[in-house]
């Protein structure tokens, strides 16, 4: 009746719902929002720096607290594991003790790739690469060879009768600080066969070193051989860390071969560690680098070798505890082409990596599902506790207590 006159005959009804509409409309929205406030699960946008999707009860109550900081316990980064493995980040969590709030997770990720997590996690980059095992029908001309051929010292020697087994530590510098080799003789060795998997050592000297080393007049005198004369060597671009596909890089390599067939690459150049790789070949690249990212490694380098020269046919990843390639000891994983097996031989028996808490890299390496072969125990006769397991390939990883090899260091040098 109130609108029949204005608005002419036949067209009240229609006018009315159509000015009515948007006043229902209205009305609609404040119910749904009413609604879900008191459900609490609507999602709005950031509220302040309090979480990227809060439910509206949160917001409101954030709102709220804005001029009443002091209810906020807690604003702290929480570590976050992704997939691999060694995806890392972090990810805001504000904790309040206002009864509207409780937790807001902050979903936006801020991704670290190169640190491990903290918290609960052991730390395995604080591990160190200590020394490979490398079993010689004869120690001391292996000790000689290294001796003079490649100017390493012998940083300490230990004999153990009851194993009839004799052991010299050979390297450019202090043990715990630079990578060793043990070398090792064996009254009851079953054999000295050196298989396809172990492909020697790599060590990096100035020109003024390698000149007196590849050359068989010297070598053979103290039982080696030049494998390989020194030539220059195109080294094509990386995949890590990302380079030009232009890039090249100039080094000029040979190789020696000393007493019971042991490969030393020799490169030219100036680091701090000379003895700088171990050099194994793989079955799966990607599943080996896995398993030393595990244990705490970087990737310092990773390339196919198809642009170098001499043309070379595979893919290869060098990975250390170092925070450069050249600062410490590293092992170079090579994958040829079409490899589906390996004969890891007799004489490469284990690369030994030191680590503070044995048991606590242990747990670490079984939650990322790899088992051991031999658990966290004590060395008879030394104290020192390892733990032992095999990479995917088969190589013998043997985590060895740090503090124990300090001990174990000291007590050589007291005799």
């Amino acid at each position: 009746k109130k609108f029949r006159g204005k608005m002419g005959p036949g067209r009240g009804l229609h006018a009315m719902l159509t000015r009515a509409l948007p006043l229902l409309s209205v009305l609609c929205a404040v119910v749904m929002i009413q609604h879900v406030y008191s459900a609490g699960t609507l999602r709005t946008a950031p509220t302040r720096g309090f979480g990227s999707y809060a439910t509206t009860r949160q917001a409101a109550a954030c709102h709220q607290l804005q001029p009443r900081q002091n209810r906020i316990q807690a604003v702290t980064k929480e570590p976050y594991a992704g997939y691999p493995r060694s995806t890392r980040g972090h990810r805001t969590v504000v904790r309040s003790d206002h009864p509207e709030i409780g937790e807001i997770i902050d979903p936006i990720i801020e991704w670290d790739f190169d640190q491990e997590m903290q918290g609960d996690k052991y730390d395995m980059k604080t591990n160190k690469l200590l020394h490979s095992v490398y079993l010689v029908p004869n120690l001391e001309d292996a000790v000689r060879f290294c001796e003079k051929a490649l100017s390493m010292k012998t940083l300490r020697r230990r004999d153990l009768p009851e194993q009839k087994s004799k052991m010299a530590f050979m390297g450019y510098g202090p043990e715990g600080e630079y990578m060793t080799i043990q070398l090792q003789e064996k009254e009851d060795a079953p054999g000295y066969d050196s298989g396809d998997g172990f492909q020697g050592y790599g060590i990096s000297l100035p020109q003024t070193t390698y000149t007196d080393i590849i050359d068989n007049e010297k070598l053979r005198p103290l039982g080696g051989v030049v494998g390989q004369p020194m030539m220059n060597w195109t080294i094509g671009p990386n995949m890590i860390p990302d380079e030009d596909p232009s890039l090249n890089k100039y080094i000029q390599r040979g190789y020696a071969i000393g007493p019971g067939e042991v490969v030393f690459e020799v490169n030219n150049q100036s680091i701090k560690d000379p003895l700088n790789k171990v050099r194994l070949c793989v079955i799966d690249l990607e599943k080996s680098i896995e398993f030393y990212e595990a244990l705490g490694m970087r990737i310092h380098q990773k390339r196919a070798h198809l642009l170098d020269i001499p043309f070379d046919s595979r893919l290869s990843a060098i990975m250390g505890y170092g925070e450069t390639e050249g600062e410490s000891g590293n092992i170079e994983l090579i994958y040829l082409y079409n490899t589906h097996e390996l004969d890891l031989g007799e004489t490469f028996r284990q690369i030994s990596v030191s680590t503070p808490n044995v048991t606590a890299a242990y747990e670490t390496m079984k939650e990322a599902g790899y088992s051991f072969f031999k658990p966290p125990s004590v060395v008879e006769g030394l104290g020192t506790e390892v733990a032992a397991l095999r990479d995917p390939n088969g190589y013998v990883v043997v985590l060895v207590s740090e503090e124990g090899h300090k001990k174990e260091l000291e007590l050589a040098a007291s005799f």
